[in-house]
C-alpha cells in the first residue's frame, strides 16, 4: 500500500505496521517484556506511552527552531520527563491499582528509546502535524503489540483475559508463559508473524515487490518496502528513468546502461596497428640484457652532461647496474644479519625488562619478608609475655590457695574452741560440772549417766 509521505494516515500506518516499534524496530523491549504479564497492565502502559509520545513530539516539533542543536538531547529529556510526571500523578490519583501494578516502569518511560528515538529522528525535524501523528501512530503500534503479547501470555499462562476467566474448567495454565522465558517466546513468534505479513504485502504490491530479485537484493528479508520501494539504491536511478520513459522492460534498460558505461572505456583503446607496434617494441626491449641497458644509459648521460643538459638526480640512476650473484647473496646475508641483530636487541630489551620486573618483585618480596619477620618477632614477644603472665597468675593462685587453707584451718579451730566453751558453760549452768585450773571441766559425781537426754541436748547446743 503506497501512501503519500508525511500525511497523517501514512504516519499512523507507518507506526502501526511498516515500522512497528516492537515487532519491526525492536525498541522499548524492557517494558514490553516486563509489563505484559496481563492485558490490563499492557493497556495502561501502552496508553501512557502513547500520550507521552504524541504530546512530546508535538511540543518538540513546535520548539525545533528554538532549541540549540548542541542542547537538543537535554531539552528533549526535560520535555518528555514533564509529560511523564503528569501521567505518573494522574495514574496515582485515578488508577492506584494499575499504578501499583506497573510500579517503576511508569517513571522509566522518560528513558524509553521509542520516545527519545522519534523525538530525535522525526519530531525535531518535521512540522507539528506530522510529528503529532507520528507519535500517535508509534504509540498505537506499541500499544497494539504489547496488548496482543500480554493477551497471549495471560490466556495461556493464567487462563484469564482482562481479569476474567475464559478457559474451560479443566484447563491447566502453563505457568512459564507468565514468566520471562514465556515473554521472549511469544515476542519472537509475533515478530515472525509480522515479518510474514510484511512479505505478503510486498508480494501483492507490484510497486514494492520484485519476484526476479534482479534489480534489488533479497526482498524476502527486507522490511523497508515503503522506504526504498523494494529496490536497492544503486538501481533507483534506473527505475526512475524507466518510469519517466514509460518503459516496462527493466532488464533491457539495465543492459543498455551497462553497455553505455562500457563504451567510453572501449573508445580509449588504440587501434590494432598501433597496438601491434607497441607490442613489438616492448618485445625488443625485453630482449636486451640489463648490462646493455646500463651501458646505453651511461652513454646517454655522458653526452647529456657534455651538453649541459643533465637533469638533477640523474647521477643516482647510474647505480642501477645489474647485481652479481655474489652481491645478491651478500645483501641477502646482510639483511639476515640485520634481522638477527634487531631480533637480538628486542630479546635483550625483553630480557632487561624481565630482569627489572624480577628485581622489583624481589624488592617487594624482601620488604614483605622483613614485615613478616617483624610480625613474627612481635608475636613471639607477645607469647613470652603471655607465658610470664600465666606463670605469675599460677603463683598468685597457689599463694591464694595456701592462704585460703590457713584461714579455713584457723576458722575451724576457732569454731571448735567456741563450741567446746559454749558446751562447758551450759553444763556449768546446769550444775553438772565445775571448772578448775586452766578452765578444765571436772565431771561431778552426781552428773547424769552418759547418754542421758540432757547430755545430748548440751552436745547439740
Amino acid at each position: 500500500m503506497k501512501l503519500k509521505k508525511d500525511t497523517p494516515v501514512e504516519r499512523l500506518w507507518n507506526g502501526i505496521f511498516t515500522e512497528n516499534p516492537v515487532l519491526v524496530l525492536a525498541l522499548g523491549m524492557c517494558p514490553t517484556l516486563a509489563t505484559t504479564t496481563s492485558a490490563m497492565n499492557a493497556v495502561g502502559m501502552g496508553l501512557s506511552t502513547t500520550v507521552v509520545l504524541a504530546l512530546s513530539n508535538l511540543l518538540i516539533s513546535l520548539l525545533r527552531n528554538i532549541i540549540p542543536k548542541k542542547m537538543r538531547m537535554p531539552a528533549y529529556i526535560v520535555v518528555i520527563a514533564s509529560f511523564v510526571t503528569m501521567i505518573d500523578f494522574l495514574m496515582e490519583g485515578f488508577t492506584p491499582a494499575l499504578y501499583t501494578a506497573l510500579g517503576i516502569y511508569i517513571p522509566l518511560i522518560v528513558v524509553n528509546c521509542i520516545i527519545m528515538g522519534r523525538a530525535e529522528a522525526y519530531a525535531g525535524k518535521m512540522p507539528p502535524i506530522p510529528a503529532f501523528f507520528d507519535g500517535v501512530g508509534m504509540g498505537i503500534g506499541f500499544t497494539a503489540a504489547i496488548f496482543v503479547l500480554a493477551s497471549l501470555r495471560e490466556i495461556i499462562g493464567a487462563g484469564t483475559w482482562l481479569g476474567l476467566k475464559i478457559t474451560p474448567a479443566g484447563y491447566v495454565p502453563v505457568n512459564i508463559f507468565v514468566l520471562a522465558p514465556g515473554a521472549f517466546l511469544v515476542c519472537g513468534l509475533l515478530v515472525a508473524v509480522m515479518n510474514k505479513l510484511q512479505i505478503g504485502v510486498g508480494r501483492k504490491d507490484k510497486k514494492t515487490w520484485d519476484p526476479t530479485m534482479q534489480l534489488c537484493g533479497n526482498c524476502e528479508t527486507c522490511l523497508k518496502f515503503g522506504v526504498c520501494d523494494g529496490k536497492e539504491a544503486e538501481t533507483a536511478k534506473i527505475i526512475e528513468e524507466a518510469k519517466a520513459a514509460g518503459k516496462k522492460d527493466l532488464d533491457k534498460i539495465a543492459a543498455e546502461k551497462a553497455a553505455a558505461a562500457a563504451k567510453p572505456a572501449a573508445e580509449k583503446l588504440p587501434d590494432a596497428a598501433v597496438q601491434a607496434e607497441l607490442e613489438k617494441t616492448a618485445q625488443k626491449d625485453t630482449e636486451k640484457s640489463e648490462t646493455q641497458k646500463a651501458v646505453e644509459h651511461i652513454t646517454q648521460y655522458i653526452k647529456a652532461e657534455a651538453a649541459g643538459e643533465t637533469p638533477e638526480g640523474e647521477r643516482d640512476a647510474l647505480t642501477t647496474l645489474p647485481k652479481t650473484a655474489e652481491e645478491t647473496e651478500f645483501e641477502h646475508t646482510e639483511e639476515k644479519m640485520r634481522e638477527y641483530v634487531r631480533y637480538a636487541r628486542e630479546e635483550a630489551s625483553a630480557a632487561l625488562k624481565r630482569a627489572e620486573d624480577a628485581r622489583l618483585e624481589a624488592v617487594r618480596a624482601e620488604a614483605k619478608a622483613r614485615e613478616t619477620k617483624m610480625l613474627l618477632e612481635r608475636a613471639e614477644k607477645d607469647v613470652a609475655d603471655a607465658r610470664e603472665n600465666v606463670r605469675k597468675a599460677l603463683e598468685l593462685q597457689e599463694s591464694f590457695k595456701a592462704e585460703k587453707e590457713k584461714l579455713a584451718k584457723a576458722r575451724d579451730e576457732r569454731e571448735r574452741a567456741l563450741i567446746e566453751r559454749m558446751a562447758a558453760e551450759n553444763l556449768a549452768k546446769a550444775g553438772k560440772i565445775t571448772f578448775i585450773e586452766e578452765d578444765k571441766p571436772v565431771i561431778n559425781a552426781k552428773q547424769a549417766p552418759l547418754g542421758s537426754n540432757e547430755e545430748k541436748k548440751g552436745k547439740e547446743e
